[in-house]
């Protein structure tokens, strides 16, 4: 294919991807959010209806352009797994799957110890080409770290290629579309300490074709 040929077939998959976004805009932002966020512990019950507004609040999306080629090489969009977030999301999948008493109880418990121990991002990207997206691949375009702004970063402990998004995934994440590469990036709450002070933290992805990071601006200091 030539250059031209390149640059065309990416405008019109871009396109497509941009539609499909829009068309997910009732539960998700394209354009990501900028709203403070809280990491303690929710002190409300949320319901199984909340879950689109808490999802909003906790997803993020950012584009990564080339002005020498005029071509979008990355665009991403991360749900970080906060407390507030697994409670709103543990509220709807109980519901949407009838679980008992019981089986509510032991899920709840499982995603505190989850949250205790780790950083968990659902990751969704559409890359200049596939393989650069790879995140669990060593030769993709892209290393993803978690960062603040006092300048730590650490890298995941786990990157896990959802290669086919479910019914689960595309009904609770709508920004994982057929045209994205999905994973879920974990790291250890051990060794991936936020600063006490850190007024923001985010995913940094950057490569030899650029760097972009999405933020979740913090309300008090972690």
């Amino acid at each position: 294919m030539t250059r031209i040929g390149r640059k065309v077939a990416g405008f019109w998959q871009l396109a497509a991807l941009l539609v499909t976004c829009l068309s997910a805009l009732g539960a998700t932002s394209c354009a990501g959010q900028s709203q403070l966020v809280s990491l303690k512990a929710p002190d409300k019950t949320y319901q199984p209806d909340d879950y689109k507004s808490v999802l909003r609040l906790w997803t993020r999306e950012r584009r990564l352009n080339t002005l020498e080629e005029m071509d979008n090489v990355l665009t991403v969009t991360s749900t970080y797994y906060s407390a507030e977030f697994r409670a709103a999301y543990l509220a709807k999948y109980v519901s949407d799957y009838h679980l008992s008493a019981g089986q509510s109880k032991a899920l709840v418990a499982e995603h505190a110890g989850l949250n205790a121990d780790q950083h968990e991002f659902y990751v969704a990207l559409f890359a200049q080409q596939h393989k650069y997206g790879l995140l669990d691949d060593p030769r993709s375009a892209f290393q993803v770290h978690l960062v603040d702004d006092q300048g730590r970063a650490f890298k995941p402990m786990r990157v896990e290629h959802i290669k086919r998004p479910g019914a689960l995934e595309t009904t609770y994440f709508p920004y994982s579309t057929s045209f994205r590469s999905v994973f879920r990036v974990v790291f250890d709450k051990k060794s991936a300490v936020l600063a006490p002070d850190a007024k923001w933290f985010g995913l940094r992805f950057s490569g030899p074709q650029g760097t972009t990071v999405l933020t979740w601006r913090l309300r008090e200091a972690t």
